[in-house]
């Protein structure tokens, strides 16, 4: 009887991959390189008499390697189990027979552009530069769904509740690639993984919703600080996404989230100061990087056989990061677009192109019947009026200090004018302001500008869409 070890190189979506190659060693010994099989994908090896471990390395340019070790039994019949951790790029494993007596062991190997990078994270953490890189339970002004009183003062120009400072219970997971963006730190809220005919109920019909997120471009006092693993790069985490909701300080983009009754899984690539998000902003590009992200997500959280898909996505940006859903709308998918289901914008800046990119929302928009939402934060009135044209039947609604809004089944848009409204709202706060919260106003317009991501994106995800229960 003879025994062959038979791999499979798999991309995130289950199917057989061009390009790959297979190292073997059995026993400890040399590595062996595998020949391909006739089908592309699939390498085979005769297995040598008496041989109980095997180790195999799967690679491909672009990717990372995808290692497992594996305990060999041949008998009759022969058995496969993992020697030691299932790997992240083990999918899993089955024995069967092939041709008279003989048997194949096969291995499925899922190889990934993404790998767990919260090592490397962890060390420049621990060097320093950053208060914390976790959840904290900061307050919140959590705005409800119409956002303007037109008889509010200060804060209360925004209809708001202040949160309790709940600490978020998810986690946050960091993924490495090897091209930029090389660094993502993503946020998944409990109870997103589901285990194969978990409750009796199949996970493939539970896909997991995502948000992507693209910040503006990497300021110059970056310098030559080194990428993705350098303290500036990881504290831009740490101020998007943990540091409390302050104009000059943080965003608090998990406690945003956490705030939703519609959970997603949350991806905040981190830009290079030169390549910024490289061809990421590329429909395609999206479409794989949530494929890889949903299997990635799945094994780190003990999944040992993913089987969510991709669900509702969402994408957004904040100032010149509007240069990537420019992109975005320019490379059409069709793949992704049936996944694309909001668009958030917030104080986006992108001269010259502001009527164009929401035209380009607005057909967008109008495939998706009510299935799809576009929401515009900004300071700027060609912005908003240009927004509010691709919303069908909205009903406007003015605010105090020439703000306005307008609704409609397809979205929001909001206008808090740069000048009066923050003037007023400043105004309004008895002095002296208390150092170190959201309750020292901004003063400028940088101010104001970075506070928008931190006050506004709650209210688009708490009117999000994105996860549905079958």
């Amino acid at each position: 009887m003879d025994v062959f070890l038979v791999v499979r190189a798999l991309d995130a979506n289950y199917a057989l991959i061009v390009g790959a190659a297979l190292k073997v060693r059995f026993d400890g010994g040399a590595p062996i390189d595998v020949a391909q099989t006739s089908t592309v994908g699939e390498f085979e090896i005769l297995i040598p008499p008496g041989t109980s471990t095997a180790s195999v390395l799967v690679s491909k340019k672009g990717f990372w390697d995808g290692a497992q070790d594996l305990t060999l039994t041949l008998g009759t019949p022969p058995s496969i189990a993992w020697n030691g951790a299932q790997t992240l790029a083990a999918r899993n494993f089955e024995a069967h027979s092939r041709t008279g007596p003989d048997f194949n062991l096969v291995v499925n190997m899922v190889v990934m552009q993404l790998r767990d990078a919260k090592a490397s994270v962890d060390a420049v953490v621990s060097a320093g530069g950053m208060s914390y890189l976790t959840p904290q339970g900061h307050v919140i002004r959590d705005l409800d769904d119409r956002i303007l009183d037109p008889s509010g003062k200060g804060w209360d120009q925004l209809k708001h509740s202040k949160t309790g400072g709940v600490k978020p219970t998810g986690k946050v997971y960091f993924a490495e690639r090897g091209h930029t963006p090389k660094l993502f730190a993503i946020y998944r809220p409990n109870g997103m993984a589901r285990s194969f005919q978990v409750d009796g109920g199949n996970p493939q019909h539970l896909p997991i919703p995502f948000h992507l997120f693209f910040h503006p471009h990497i300021p110059a006092h970056f310098g030559e600080t080194p990428y993705p693993f350098g303290t500036k790069y990881i504290d831009l985490i740490a101020r998007y996404l943990f540091y409390p909701q302050v104009f000059n300080i943080g965003k608090a983009m998990v406690n945003q989230h956490h705030l939703s009754p519609d959970p997603c899984v949350f991806a905040f690539p981190v830009g290079h100061i030169r390549e910024w998000f490289g061809e990421l902003a590329k429909q395609t590009n999206l479409l794989r990087f949530f494929q890889e992200a949903a299997y990635f997500l799945q094994r780190m959280d003990g999944v040992s056989y993913p089987m969510q898909g991709v669900g509702r996505c969402a994408i957004s940006a904040f100032s010149a990061g509007a240069e990537q859903l420019k992109i975005m709308m320019d490379t059409p998918d069709a793949a992704f677009l049936e996944q694309l289901r909001e668009i958030y914008a917030f104080d986006p800046y992108l001269p010259g192109n502001e009527f164009s990119l929401c035209n380009a929302f607005g057909a967008w928009l109008q495939k998706g019947a009510d299935d799809r939402k576009l929401r515009m934060y900004t300071q700027n009135p060609s912005w908003y009026g240009f927004a509010k044209q691709q919303l069908p039947s909205a009903t406007e609604s003015s605010g105090p200090e020439n703000a306005k809004v307008s609704d409609s089944s397809a979205g929001t848009s909001l206008l808090v004018p740069h000048g009066t409204f923050w003037t007023a709202l400043r105004d309004a706060i008895p002095k002296p302001w208390a150092t170190g919260t959201l309750d020292e106003p901004p003063v400028v317009w940088d101010d104001v500008h970075s506070l928008m991501p931190a006050l506004f994106m709650s209210h688009a995800r708490k009117k999000g869409q994105l996860w549905k229960m079958p």
